[in-house]
Formats: C-alpha cells, structure tokens, sequence
C-alpha cells in the first residue's frame, strides 16, 4: 500500500469522535488530529480503526481504541505514529509504516517496548514506574522525537520521583538513535515532558 494513495482513517464503532483530524462521510481523512473514544456508559468495546487506500478502497485493520489517542501521521514519509492513552497512568506510542500492509499492532508497539525497557536500564536500584507519559514531540525525516515523562517511586510509599527523557528514534529499522537529558530536549525541539496525568 502506497502512503501517498492512503485517504481514509475508518472508525468503527461510529462512537469514536475526533478533534483536528477532518471528517468525511464515511470515516476520517488521515491527517494528523486527536481521537476520543466516546463509547457509551458501561461498554469496554474498543474502536476499531481501519486505514483504506484509494487504490483498492479495501479497509485494513490497523488498531483497537480503547481509549483516547492522538495521531501524528509523517510528513510525507509514510509513518503514523498513535500515543494510545491506554490507561490513565501509563500512555504507550504505536509506529506504523503505512507502506507495510502487514505490519501488526505487535510490530507497531516496538518503539514503546525498545524506550520503556532503556528507560528502566536507567532508573535506580529499587525504583518502579508509577507513571509514564510517551509524547510525541517532532518529525526529523524518518525518525521520530518523542519526549518521556516518568515518575518512580521507591518502596510502597515513596518518595515520588519525577523523569524527563528524550529521544530520537530512527525508524527503518526502529532504533534508538540518541537519548537527550532534560536540558537538551528544551534546548533542541522546545519541548518538556508532562509528568503527571
């Protein structure tokens, strides 16, 4: 499937809303936007979003929302990147190249699974992720800069320890590429990280 011919992000159930991304009759054109998952009182059912090329016009599961997200589709470069706020204390990131038509939601969740595991490299002896907070933050051509926010604690009752991490992950294949402190993600990009919900 070929990025440029992508036209419609499909949402099914029709509960799903979005903010920023335009609508069309029968789905969402891929723009980059936020989702929110606006499932009735008592219904766990995720949202299942589809992407259908104009070549075909066949609909192709690309994830479940089962909660809020928000896309960033590339610039030009073929990716789409979700931060799926799966629950309220942890969010994860979702990278998929459009132009792999079999590319699995397992595959997409590398980029969360190869930072998060780097990050608790890092963290002290004794310290456990309360919260974590991937965001994206910018395209660089085919890479991708996200911040992390992380709060530890240490014990069952603190203290509370607060993270601010940056990376710079290149895509093809997914790679951490650079790790920034603080400092350098605000000096570089203008960018923070959000630390608490």
């Amino acid at each position: 499937m070929v990025a440029a011919q992508l036209s419609v992000l499909l949402i099914r159930p029709s509960r799903c809303r979005s903010t920023g991304v335009k609508t069309e009759t029968f789905g969402l054109l891929i723009a980059s936007g936020r989702l929110r998952y606006g499932g009735a009182k008592g219904e766990d059912a995720p949202a299942d979003v589809y992407v259908k090329s104009r070549a075909d016009n066949v609909p192709r599961l690309l994830f479940k929302l089962n909660r809020d997200g928000t896309i960033y589709l590339g610039n030009g470069n073929g990716l789409l990147l979700l931060e799926d706020q799966q629950f309220s204390n942890t969010y994860r990131l979702l990278l998929f190249d459009l132009d792999t038509a079999t590319q699995s939601e397992t595959d997409a969740l590398r980029i969360s699974k190869d930072v998060r595991s780097d990050i608790i490299r890092k963290l002290s002896p004794g310290e456990d992720i309360n919260y974590y907070f991937p965001k994206f933050i910018a395209w660089a051509a085919r890479d991708v800069v996200i911040s992390v926010g992380v709060v530890t604690v240490t014990g069952n009752s603190g203290p509370f320890t607060p993270h601010c991490f940056g990376y710079e992950i290149g895509t093809h294949p997914i790679h951490i590429k650079s790790v920034l402190s603080e400092t350098d993600l605000k000096r570089r990009y203008g960018a923070s990280c959000q630390i608490w919900p």
